[in-house]
């Protein structure tokens, strides 16, 4: 059993380490799509699937059958991956160039080769369309035409909308610089999207079940922060650090939605996930920002000669309530952004820096939470340490990215 844990958790560790190293790559060695090397290695994927097999051994041995939603939740994150694997190697994907009038019956695949289709294609018509009074693109839209057997079918594709046929989907990608061509991503993978998404509903399952888990240990927690609540006075004073730093964090919140409403919207963040998106995750690190305050609270009493054993306890089991929210919040907006960027993207997980970042942040977070297995973590001063240095994560993966990597959500 104790063998079997220490390979769980350290492959779990490696993978954090080669996922920060791969985003790192490009940036390293000066040549794009370096990173795209390791993401798609067969040493990568068998990295993924001995993780799935030791969790899964571990999860047994464990009994974990007698908590229906922590076995659910981690059963659902092994189909997630099963998902990943079929994708990875069943999943086709390509372009696609089409000229109005013109029609084509191929496309070309990531690895150039030529891929025939039982139907053609043919665009109609391709333009911009502009938000009022501006130049700012607000969608781009192709009107296409698919035959097939003598038969016509007319379908509209923008961004955030897609086509399908005969279970080929057809995202917007680009154009042609005389606006007389449009450029689409064609993707086939009925199997992997179809287990990836069943994974998510597993998921977002377990996490609404964990809320109702008799007898659970975030239960306990509640109940001892609750007495401590209790016998302990000068409440008001003791939320004024945090209050302070809510408000700060609000008036930033603020500032950063008039500095995206003020300006036209990209035409992939015109769709109703990006709110939900985004909403999700800053609550998220909102929260996982406060455990960093506790964190830090910790430190500087553990640094007085006194000894406040008692407070730095107290101040655990706040912020242990609030790390399970943050990280079920935080999974919750990963996999949001994940079925938008499917329908957007024309796939679910791209290995985007900030989505590797992100994946990075929800990884790290997660270890605390299984203290029973991880018993460095029952000490409270280890805890805090290790939640408030956490958070240069948070900032690598909302900040950082955006300054010292390249990727998709450079708009960030």
């Amino acid at each position: 059993m104790r063998i079997l844990k220490i390979s769980t958790f350290s492959i779990f560790c490696l993978a954090m380490l080669v996922l920060t190293a791969a985003s790192l790559l490009d940036n390293v060695t000066g040549e794009p799509c370096t990173s795209e090397a390791v993401y798609h290695s067969t040493s990568f994927a068998a990295m993924w699937g001995m993780l799935a097999v030791l969790a899964l051994s571990y999860i047994f041995r464990r009994k974990l059958w007698n908590v229906p939603a922590t076995l659910l939740i981690h059963m659902a994150f092994i189909v997630i991956l099963g998902g990943a694997l079929v994708t990875h190697l069943w999943g086709e994907q390509g372009s696609m160039h089409l000229r109005e009038r013109e029609s084509s019956n191929f496309y070309i695949d990531d690895d150039d080769q030529m891929k025939l289709l039982s139907f053609s294609v043919q665009l109609n018509r391709f333009e911009i369309e502009y938000y009022p009074d501006s130049r700012a693109p607000k969608d781009y839209v192709s009107e296409i035409v698919f035959k097939e057997n003598g038969k016509d079918e007319t379908a509209t594709i923008s961004m955030n909308n897609i086509a399908t046929h005969a279970h080929y989907r057809f995202y917007q990608s680009g154009y042609d610089d005389d606006l007389q061509g449009s450029i689409l991503i064609v993707t086939r993978d009925p199997w992997g999207i179809g287990l990836t998404y069943t994974g998510y509903l597993l998921l977002l399952f377990g996490m609404l079940l964990f809320w109702l888990q008799p007898n659970s240990q975030y239960r306990r927690i509640f109940k001892a922060w609750r007495d401590d609540r209790q016998a302990s006075s000068g409440r008001v004073m003791r939320l004024l650090p945090y209050i302070s730093f809510f408000l700060v964090l609000l008036i930033v919140g603020l500032v950063m939605f008039l500095r995206w409403t003020s300006a036209p919207l990209m035409p992939v963040l015109r769709s109703p996930f990006f709110p939900l998106h985004v909403s999700v995750i800053m609550i998220s690190y909102i929260l996982l920002a406060f455990i960093m305050v506790n964190g830090f609270r910790a430190m500087f009493l553990s640094s007085k000669k006194e000894w406040h054993e008692e407070k730095v306890t107290r101040l655990m089991r706040s912020s242990q309530l609030m790390l399970l929210p943050a990280l079920f919040l935080l999974i919750a907006g990963i996999f949001i952004g994940a079925v938008w960027a499917n329908v957007s993207w024309g796939r679910y997980w791209g290995w985007d820096s900030k989505e590797v970042w992100a994946l990075i942040t929800m990884m790290f977070y997660s270890l605390p939470l299984h203290q029973q297995s991880l018993r460095w973590f029952a000490n409270p001063r280890h805890f805090h340490y290790y939640c408030a240095f956490a958070f240069l994560i948070v900032l690598m993966t909302y900040f950082g990215v955006n300054y010292f990597l390249s990727g998709l959500h450079s708009y960030a």
